[in-house]
């Protein structure tokens, strides 16, 4: 297990904005179109961008697509059913985008796109949620991974919501303040996810976009391990496009996090069965990084699967929580991602 620390700024560390070369929707079935892009070098080494969320999208702002050379890997982008630029979305249709979305269902997209796009196997990259849904589509489908690279792990257990509805706020009161704003005096600490899951889900559209935003925005603020700028300061800065865009995203993350919690959790050793111990070892390179102050997702869940797997390798970084643009966190990241330019 590694520990690092830096004091070098972010965009020091990005590789250049690389535009698509190929983009399209694919029609997987179920009323869902999901869009994806290609990015980087045509002929270069395929690699696969697992985005959080749920329902961030690919281009959430902490610049996924920029992770990887774009000389050496073709790099291919997907948003996942019901955000991003997919359809529906569940910010304009909440009904029709949360249906037919499941885990299950997200990993069959990836396979999909991998058969639409005519590559044999490729690198898997995942972070937050994203480190959830990229070990669970690559223990599915082995056969077809080069390596498996995941940050900020969360691997969707009944424990790991617990955590996050009922408890991160012990360490963000500030953050989750304007949630809790929403929310009847009524509602106690430990029901609160079916509350929230009643209010996107109900008749009153008005009511249940404020809520997932104010779910997204709450997530947004606890990424941070500095002090983050805030909603107001993060937004004052964008064009009237640019604050549609963000709004839109932080509903589709609230949303789409709190139908994921409630209806979609994924058993508690899923990622410690036999079967999925056998499917991963036989991707011989996986990689994690964590940060140590990461309230989001605790480190407890990456030391979990370490030890689980204990073929792959584990970078703690010590002056980090969740947020993958920020500098400690990204040296790792890219540190990795750069191993498989061989």
């Amino acid at each position: 297990m590694i520990t690092t620390k830096t004091s070098i700024t972010a965009e020091d560390l990005f590789y250049p904005k690389s535009e698509p070369f190929d983009k399209g929707y694919l029609d997987v079935g179920d009323g869902h179109h999901v869009f994806y892009q290609q990015m980087g070098n045509p002929k270069g080494v395929p690699v696969l961008l697992v985005h959080g969320g749920p329902g961030l999208g690919i281009e959430a702002g902490d610049k996924t697509t920029r992770l990887h050379d774009p000389l050496y890997f073709r790099i291919i982008a997907v948003d996942q059913r019901g955000c991003g630029q997919s359809k529906p979305h569940v910010a304009i249709d909440t009904a029709k985008a949360l249906r037919h979305n499941t885990t299950e269902k997200l990993s069959d997209d990836f396979e999909k796109i991998r058969a639409h796009l005519n590559i044999p196997a490729w690198h898997v990259y995942g972070y937050s949620w994203g480190a959830c849904l990229a070990p669970y589509y690559a223990a599915n489908h082995p056969q077809h991974i080069l390596s498996l690279t995941i940050g900020g792990i969360w691997m969707h257990t009944p424990e790991e919501i617990d955590w996050y509805i009922n408890r991160m706020g012990l360490f963000m009161p500030e953050a989750e303040a304007t949630l809790l704003s929403l929310l009847p005096p009524s509602v106690k600490r430990f029901d609160r996810l079916n509350y929230l899951y009643k209010s996107i889900t109900g008749k009153d559209k008005k009511q249940a976009l404020k809520i997932a935003e104010a779910q997204g925005n709450f997530e947004f603020l606890a990424t941070h391990f500095h002090a983050p700028e805030g909603i107001a300061s993060t937004t004052e800065k964008m064009s009237r496009t640019e604050k549609t865009q963000f709004q839109k995203m932080m509903i589709s993350l609230g949303a789409l996090e709190i139908f994921y919690m409630k209806e979609n959790p994924l058993p508690a050793n899923w990622y410690k069965t036999a079967k999925v111990k056998k499917s991963l070892k036989s991707i011989k390179d996986i990689a994690l990084i964590q940060g140590r102050y990461d309230i989001v997702c605790p480190p407890t869940t990456a030391y979990d699967f370490y030890q689980a797997h204990p073929h792959s390798k584990l970078t703690m970084v010590q002056y980090a929580g969740h947020k993958s643009s920020e500098p400690e966190l990204l040296q790792a990241i890219i540190k990795e991602n750069n191993r498989l330019k061989r």
